[in-house]
């Protein structure tokens, strides 16, 4: 598929939660799950939304809201492509390197849906410090090797454990 260019306009999509809302062809060009390029600079991996009574959507979250000084009605260009990603965004070399070494936690993890790898893959992307990513991973492993595969129950255990 070809990156899709266009406009988008921030709106109010759901009880106080915004998001740019697209044109309804724009599904028959792409998949669900795409790469957002938002203003030139910003690269998102992000699905797109269905709704049956109005045009699909892409979720934007507070900080980028904030951070871009969007709001309502605000017009920003947009270019979408797919997302040809395993798991559908940037994939963390410390949880793979640290699924490689723990054959268990590794075939616990490849039985999950998309949805949860991503939601695992997630946790330890959204860290910044290398040593604090592994220490995740570490902990996620940990954490599949007990049974435990949902993101929020571990997010749980680990404010248990420190």
């Amino acid at each position: 598929m070809k990156p899709v260019k266009s406009k988008a306009v921030v709106e109010e999509v759901f009880n106080g939660m915004f998001g740019l809302v697209l044109d309804s062809k724009i599904l028959e060009k792409t998949s669900k799950r795409v790469i957002l390029k938002l203003n030139k600079e910003i690269h998102l991996h992000v699905a797109i939304q269905k709704r049956k009574d109005a045009n699909p959507f892409i979720y934007l979250n507070k900080r980028l809201i904030k951070d871009l000084n969007l709001k309502a009605g605000s017009i920003v260009t947009i270019t979408i492509e797919e997302d040809g990603s395993q798991y559908e965004f940037e994939e963390s070399k410390e949880f793979n390197e640290v699924l490689k070494g723990d054959a268990e936690a590794n075939n616990k993890f490849k039985s999950l849906t998309d949805g949860n790898k991503r939601s695992l893959v997630f946790l330890v992307n959204k860290i910044k410090s290398t040593d604090k990513r592994i220490e995740q991973a570490l902990h996620i492993c940990h954490c599949l090797r007990a049974g435990i595969t949902s993101a929020q129950q571990i997010v749980k255990t680990k404010k248990q454990i420190f």
